[in-house]
């Protein structure tokens, strides 16, 4: 697919219609300062052509589109917490045909193995405290998830490392179904115990939200660079936990704070 730049000042900024890759390059550029950006629509309604706030698009319009930017990981409670506060958020905004929600890769543990260690064992062992806090603070996240009307079975779930998972996401965003795929892999986790490390448990899941060519991922390293670029361009924003979420590069929210912290900034950023 060919590239088209687009000059926003002394930046250079190349883009291309459809995919992440234009969002990752633009936010990879080293700018530290705020840069709200808009998106002129690609071939569906998840893919974008991110263009500088002050430019329009092709036809000369420029369309009322917000991109939202989530790191996260997919074993992470409160990465889960967050991006359901971010749907209900969302409705209250118009709806999701006024976003473009891209999920980026990050690893709260590039090096983690699938274990059969349970997460009320693997809390307490990881954060130094006693087996009962653990099991209590376990409690209260799900405790949480239920007000958001998320159903989970954390005595189920186990740990293990996501970087295929991250893989697939990132498969799916080029397909359209990013969002859904991450929202998919998160209730395979937490709700349903599955192994979000296992090959043949992601090939059900990409299935369960249309993604199609998962299989091809496991005979080589397809889309193992756009992770390692999605955690590389967390590391230069400075992105050091998760949830965040960066909105139109004119808000960031840290952490899972709630469906009305997001309400909130995403409308600070539409009126930045």
């Amino acid at each position: 697919m060919s590239w088209r730049t687009f000059y926003a000042g002394e930046m250079t900024v190349p883009v291309r219609a459809g995919g992440p890759e234009p969002m990752r390059r633009g936010l990879a550029l080293g700018h530290h300062r705020p840069i709200r950006y808009v998106a002129c629509r690609g071939g569906s309604r998840n893919h974008a052509t991110i263009l500088p706030h002050a430019h329009v698009c092709h036809d000369g319009v420029v369309p009322d589109s917000i991109t939202i930017d989530l790191w996260s990981d997919v074993v992470c409670p409160f990465c889960y917490l967050g991006s359901r506060q971010l749907e209900l958020a969302l409705d209250r905004l118009g709806g999701l045909d006024r976003f473009i929600v891209t999920y980026h890769a990050f690893e709260l543990d590039p090096l983690a193995t699938a274990s059969s260690t349970g997460l009320d064992e693997f809390v307490a062992a990881k954060y130094g405290v006693p087996l009962e806090r653990a099991r209590a603070l376990n409690a209260q996240l799900s405790s949480q998830a239920a007000d958001l009307g998320l159903t989970w079975s954390l005595e189920h779930a186990r740990s293990t490392n996501t970087r295929d998972a991250h893989r697939l996401v990132a498969l799916a965003t080029t397909q359209g179904h990013g969002p859904a795929m991450a929202r998919r892999l998160h209730r395979a986790y937490f709700s349903e115990g599955r192994l979000v490390s296992d090959h043949a448990t992601l090939n059900a899941l990409a299935d369960d939200v249309g993604v199609v060519d998962a299989p091809a991922l496991w005979r080589g390293d397809d889309h193992l660079d756009t992770v390692l670029a999605d955690e590389a361009t967390a590391r230069e924003l400075a992105i050091t936990g998760v949830p965040t979420f960066v909105i139109n590069r004119a808000e960031m929210v840290v952490g899972a704070r709630g469906e009305q912290a997001l309400h909130d900034a995403i409308e600070r950023a539409l009126g930045a």
